[in-house]
């Protein structure tokens, strides 16, 4: 599993993309590792080349990592483009309890920008995710 990020401060957005079968191991080793530090309020996560079957496997693994973001506030949109996918994001984020954060899926670019409030083009986002600056592997 790669992946891609790349924060934008003037925007207090963080883009990440995920490609490859997803690795619970991965997530939670970078997710432990990170500087918590946020300075966004809006999250896209691109899942759509990635497969997240064993995120249903891991779901209390990763509910314990993701404590150190409880008392943060943000907006988190995941980008879908498979029924299996979407199954798996609705769980995800149905087992989320948090009252400071807010979860939501979609399956296009113009609804994640419509989402999240972004003033850009989805020629601009689509950009962006495909080029975006760090990549951990």
């Amino acid at each position: 599993m790669e992946i891609h990020y790349q924060e934008f401060e003037e925007e207090k957005l963080l883009v990440i993309k995920y490609v490859g079968n997803f690795s619970i191991q991965k997530y939670i080793d970078i997710i432990s590792n990170y500087n918590y530090e946020l300075k966004f309020e809006k999250i896209l996560t691109d899942l759509r080349e990635t497969n997240i079957e064993d995120v249903l496997s891991g779901l209390k693994k990763m509910k314990e990592v993701n404590r150190d973001i409880e008392d943060k506030t943000f907006f988190h949109v995941y980008l879908v483009d498979t029924p299996k996918n979407t199954a798996i994001v609705d769980i995800y984020i149905n087992s989320k309890t948090s009252k400071n954060k807010e979860y939501r899926y979609c399956s296009t670019l113009n609804y994640a920008l419509n989402l999240l409030e972004l003033d850009m083009s989805e020629n601009e986002i689509a950009y962006i995710l495909s080029n975006l600056k760090n990549k951990i592997s």
